[in-house]
């Protein structure tokens, strides 16, 4: 439960004045350890001391994050999103004609390689490329690459 900094004080201020901190715990109903560590940072910082939030940082939820993902490639410039689209684009390239090439030197094309040596090449390549990528440019499922190679 948060208590407002006003009331810290006066409970502080109450304890200073020489009530015991277990009498007033049991009147409010607050932990004894909480009087205790209020009067602490009350006499080394002052009031302010009870107005500092203290505790763990809350973790940002994965929309979040997203958010500011999104956020921060809208603050790039122009020429700095471009290159970023064509770093990707690269990317996508250099994967797609190295799966060729695999596919071409098992003596068949893109089109007409079987399900079979295209999961041998995605097989081979997991290592170079993301799994997810490669499969998608195959146009093969996940759960149908899984159940081949076991």
């Amino acid at each position: 439960m948060k208590y407002s900094p006003e009331f810290k004080c006066e409970i502080v201020m109450r304890v200073l004045s020489g009530e015991s901190k277990g009498g007033i715990a049991s009147e409010l109903c607050v932990n004894v350890g909480m009087i205790h560590s209020w009067v602490k940072k009350y006499l080394e910082l002052g009031y302010n001391g009870l107005t500092i939030k203290t505790g763990r940082p809350r973790k940002m939820n994965s929309k979040k994050e997203q958010t500011l993902k999104f956020n921060n490639t809208e603050k790039l410039d122009d020429k700095d999103r471009r290159i970023k689209e064509l770093e990707e684009r690269n990317a996508k390239v250099r994967n797609g004609k190295l799966s060729i090439k695999k596919i071409e030197s098992l003596g068949s094309t893109k089109n007409t390689a079987t399900k079979e040596e295209k999961i041998r090449v995605v097989y081979e390549s997991r290592h170079i490329y993301q799994l997810k990528k490669m499969l998608n440019f195959f146009n093969i499922a996940k759960s149908s690459y899984f159940y081949t190679i076991n």
